[in-house]
């Protein structure tokens, strides 16, 4: 199993349009071929952070979906930083 996962730093005002935006873009996530589980989406209040998941059969069903998947993902206009960004791989 392979997961990635991302930390958005919304500007102030402006989480509940990127939550809208991650959303959406989950919604493609969830149609793609390895996809085993799209998220919520989990806010950080203090840290004003918004988190989310998306397991994945493989790295390589992943690999295989990410070069269409980001160039719908959104962009980083409403953001104070750039993502955190994570990818992990199941242990063996």
């Amino acid at each position: 199993m392979f997961v990635f996962y991302s930390v958005h730093s919304p500007q102030p005002g402006k989480e509940e349009l990127w939550v809208q935006k991650m959303r959406q873009f989950d919604e493609l996530i969830k149609k793609q071929p390895g996809v085993l589980f799209v998220s919520d989406i989990f806010a950080d209040p203090e840290k004003g952070t918004l988190t989310g998941y998306t397991f994945w059969e493989s790295e390589d069903a992943w690999k295989a979906a990410w070069p269409m998947l980001v160039q719908e993902a959104p962009s980083g206009e409403w953001e104070v930083k750039p993502p955190e960004v994570y990818l992990r791989t199941s242990a063996v």
